[in-house]
């Protein structure tokens, strides 16, 4: 995803002298920038330490509710509980999801200003029309020889939880997983034909135009990581339109270690090369569960199809 500014804004967010941290960033669309300030008043009471305040010894302690030895308090907006983590719902290059074991899934982050760049980002998108995680602000308070500390991070529903939804994370690696769950069904509907472009058009269009949005509002960039979904009739992300199963993109992971965002991305104009090189990467992926990568029964022409559809919703 693209980064923040190249040089660093003067933040426009009301400052909480009480807080512990002032998450600075400039935020020129009004929506979000009026979330960011509600999430900054609740961590301004919950969040006790600055992180590099916090000993190396006390961190080391928290790794032990990693792996559910101890329990922790979780703090959001809908109050305090205690919880042992269960188990790890998976990992990116910086960041940890856990099991907290009532369908969400716990943030755990290699640096403290990454939880605030998915907080941002994601209200960015939800402003923005496109579906992605509902993330919310939440701090974990844990016990050290006595004190008691507390970091910032977020927490979102589990892919499971939306899978009951009768939605799922559409990848050609989990393919034989989304196989399973709906029971030998394609991604087309019975009876269409899937190396005829225009059969493809009820389940795709949704996808274009998110992706046409992603690209307009400076989110997307040829090469970036994604994610789709495959959502059923009538579930939450499903236009209802005639399709069975539409395909959405379903943006997740915002935030690095090694950079933060000061600001929006900026908006840009990609060219017609890249717009394709964007919809190829994610058409592809569709494609590939459609004939069951898994069971290598792709047929020959199968990206000439892929050419052929991203050519097809290319804006002219």
């Amino acid at each position: 995803m693209a980064e923040g500014g190249s040089k660093t804004l003067t933040s426009n967010l009301q400052v909480i002298p009480e807080a512990k941290v002032q998450w600075q960033r400039y935020i020129d669309d009004g929506n979000v920038r009026d979330a960011m300030e509600r999430y900054n008043r609740f961590l301004a009471v919950n969040v006790s330490h600055h992180p590099e305040e916090i000993p190396k010894a006390a961190y080391s302690q928290l790794e032990k509710a990693r792996d559910g030895d101890i329990p922790i308090e979780l703090i959001t907006q809908d109050g305090v509980k205690t919880v042992k983590l269960k188990k790890s719902l998976g990992a990116g290059a910086s960041k940890t999801f856990y099991d907290t074991g009532d369908g969400q899934a716990l943030a755990m982050n290699a640096a403290p200003h990454q939880f605030y760049d998915e907080l941002m980002m994601h209200s960015y998108l939800k402003k923005s029309g496109i579906p992605t995680l509902d993330i919310k602000p939440a701090v974990i308070r844990w016990e050290f020889q006595g004190t008691k500390y507390s970091i910032a991070t977020h927490i979102a529903p589990s892919f499971s939880e939306y899978a009951k939804q009768n939605t799922f994370e559409l990848l050609s690696k989990t393919g034989l997983e989304i196989f399973n769950h709906l029971n030998g069904k394609k991604v087309l509907s019975e009876g269409q034909k899937p190396l005829k472009p225009e059969d493809w058009d009820a389940t795709l269009t949704p996808l274009v135009k998110d992706i046409r949005n992603l690209i307009d509002n400076g989110v997307y960039n040829p090469g970036d990581a994604f994610n789709i979904i495959l959502v059923g009739k009538g579930a939450k992300f499903h236009s209802g339109g005639p399709a069975d199963y539409e395909v959405r993109a379903f943006p997740i992971d915002f935030s690095s270690r090694f950079f933060h965002y000061d600001r929006l991305p900026v908006k840009n104009k990609l060219t017609a090369a890249d717009e394709k090189t964007i919809l190829k990467a994610h058409i592809k992926e569709v494609v590939l569960i459609q004939f069951d990568a898994n069971a290598h029964q792709l047929p020959e022409d199968w990206e000439s199809l892929v050419d052929r559809l991203a050519e097809r919703y290319l804006r002219k």
